[in-house]
């Protein structure tokens, strides 16, 4: 019977047929312990490297400098499309080759797909190479560009608070080395390393070295030949920083410890995180700033509890009326339960078990699709879960058809005069208006009001007529009579 193969086998495969290319290319070349490092350079460069990535034309590559005391480092700075605007997180990038081989252009394709692919700056370091230099002028090559970058990389769009170092072979060593340099001075740690194949052990003082010496890419020889010109001496090979295998993690438990897990961390004291657009309903965590921010956008302010607390007790009104209803008030609730026990495990319930592992579990469930929930009450303020049409219809009712100007609630607060006792401000106003239907009869003092309505002596005459012994009016000869 014919059978696929498994991808881990085909992946085997690949891993051989790449094994026998290195192999077969390495026994056409000198070896490199019987090379000046001049020779070996220079076949390496005739050579190139036939596992280098295709170019990425959606990354902007830009040559730059780092001063480095009296002098400055060669870099090379790599920007996805996708960090071209804003702060980015940024990757230290120390190139391989034993120290002693490599450049900035021999990795520059490799940076070019790992700033693609990792969605973040790439700045590749060119060290000064071995012999002209030896591992303490590498190191503080190395320190010093990743403490530049720390301090003034926001220049270059970086985000200084996500600088990560990293390298392969000789460049994993040079990041772990710019590590324990932070460490040793206590400067601020790399948010991440990332090591690839790197050398952990120039002493050269575990059986690995002599089991695999000879039949293999990287030879002991070939080692010894690279530690001969980057070491100032042998004995430096025992230094924690050129063999970070031999360097003191005691503490590290201890500061594993204070750590929280990925999985369902329980977090203390006062945890932060950056506070998510207005408007954003993913998974992301939702910090007090992003809650303050969407209450403020929706127009509550304080007029509303003034609304739906009365009694200022700090619970909706009318979720206290709906919790105080007695259970005997409760319509529709069972009466019976049958039957009252059962003796079936599970396993002999037929299909129950499958029919389980399809439901989501009591305890933090995550639902998938579209869950539905039955719509609670207007009013209702418990743990019930609330459907949108609960959210829309209570939204709803705090508008109420109101008009355009009036529909929310900072609206009708400014309308009133943010008097939370408007009502009894209104009544204590009409009770000193007068009557309509007393038609001025409930005036106080009468006779100051005529005579406030410009009646002269006419305001203190009594209602009965007044006889007239003459005169004139505008005029008007008066020779007796009464009005």
């Amino acid at each position: 019977m014919k059978t696929n193969r498994t991808a881990e086998a085909q992946r085997s495969d690949e891993l051989e047929a790449v094994s026998a290319k290195v192999a077969e290319s390495s026994a056409r070349l000198k070896q490199l312990h019987e090379c000046s490092p001049e020779e070996a350079r220079a076949m390496r460069a005739e050579r190139g490297n036939p596992f280098a990535p295709a170019p990425c034309s959606a990354v902007t590559v830009l040559k730059g400098e780092i001063p480095c005391g009296d002098s400055t480092l060669p870099v090379r700075r790599y920007t996805p499309e996708s960090c071209a605007s804003g702060a980015a997180p940024a990757l230290v990038y120390f190139h391989g080759g034993g120290y002693v081989l490599g450049d900035l252009e021999q990795y520059d394709t490799l940076c070019q797909q790992l700033a693609q692919a990792a969605a973040c700056i790439v700045v590749a370091v060119d060290y000064t190479l071995a012999p002209e230099a030896k591992s303490q002028q590498i190191f503080d090559e190395a320190f010093t560009a990743y403490r530049w970058l720390k301090q003034e990389g926001t220049a270059w769009g970086i985000d200084t608070t996500r600088l990560a170092v990293g390298g392969d072979s000789a460049g994993g060593n040079l990041a772990t080395a710019v590590c324990l340099m932070c460490k040793e001075s206590g400067a601020a740690q790399p948010n991440f390393q990332l090591l690839w194949y790197p050398v952990t052990d120039y002493s050269m003082s575990f059986a690995s070295v002599d089991e695999f010496a000879e039949g293999y890419f990287l030879t002991k020889a070939s080692m010894q030949w690279f530690a001969s010109h980057f070491l100032e001496a042998p004995e430096r090979g025992e230094d924690p920083r050129i063999s970070p295998m031999l360097a003191d993690v005691s503490g590290l438990e201890a500061a594993l410890a204070a750590k929280a897990p990925l999985t369902s961390p329980a977090l203390t004291g006062s945890p932060t995180a950056p506070t998510a657009a207005s408007g954003t309903n993913t998974t992301q965590i939702a910090t007090t700033a992003f809650v303050q921010q969407e209450i403020t956008g929706f127009g509550a302010g304080d007029m509303a509890r003034s609304v739906y607390d009365t009694d200022n007790d700090g619970k909706v009104d009318a979720s206290e009326a709906a919790d105080s209803v007695p259970w005997t008030g409760v319509t529709g609730k069972p009466t019976s339960f049958t039957p009252a026990t059962h003796n079936h495990s599970i396993a002999q319930v037929t299909g129950l078990q499958s029919a389980l592992d399809t439901k989501a579990a009591l305890s933090s469930p995550a639902f998938s699709g579209t869950p539905t929930a039955p719509t609670a009450a207007s009013g209702t303020n418990t743990t019930q879960v609330a459907s949108t049409a609960f959210v829309q219809a209570a939204v709803a009712g705090l508008i109420d058809a109101a008009p355009g100007a009036l529909d929310t609630l900072n609206e009708l607060a400014a309308a009133l005069g943010d008097d939370p006792n408007f009502a009894s401000t209104v009544t204590i106003g009409l009770a000193g208006k007068l009557a309509a239907a007393s038609n001025l009869a409930d005036l106080p003092n009468k006779a100051t009001a005529r005579s406030n309505l410009g009646l002269g002596s006419l305001a203190i005459q009594a209602a009965n007529a007044v006889a007239i012994t003459g005169g004139s009016i505008d005029g008007i000869a008066l020779d007796g009579g009464t009005f």
